[in-house]
């Protein structure tokens, strides 16, 4: 599914590739339980950069950016694994499907960030 940039079109295809990271995530994690860092592979950074420009020109995106900039100082320090991790909590413990794609909207552009030194605009 990953052939480049800019392939992500709509919230389905986002939802997909989402899946495709998290599948990706797992399968390079795989046996390594208990370790305190999360293995991203070359794929998983694509996917993450594809999901956040996408994210990026979302309309929950845009007029979340007081509260982006509240989150991306309360993680001056974090690592990609504590924003994945979070990520992963917030759409485990969403309420709907909808809070579930607003947390990976909100929160992959931040992890594109620390993974792949992706400047916000």
């Amino acid at each position: 599914m990953s052939q480049g940039s800019n392939r992500i079109s709509n919230s389905f295809e986002m939802n997909a590739a989402v899946v495709e990271l998290l599948e990706d995530v797992m399968k390079e994690n795989d046996g390594k339980e208990g370790k305190e860092n999360v293995i991203f592979s070359q794929k998983a950074k694509t996917l993450v950069k594809e999901i956040a420009d996408f994210s990026r020109n979302t309309r929950i995106y845009r007029k979340a950016e007081a509260r982006r900039e509240e989150f991306r100082n309360e993680t001056k320090d974090a690592t990609p694994a504590l924003i994945y991790g979070y990520l992963l909590d917030r759409v485990v413990n969403a309420p709907t499907m909808l809070h579930a794609s607003s947390s990976v909207i909100l929160l992959i552009p931040r992890l594109d960030e620390l993974l792949n030194g992706t400047e916000e605009a």
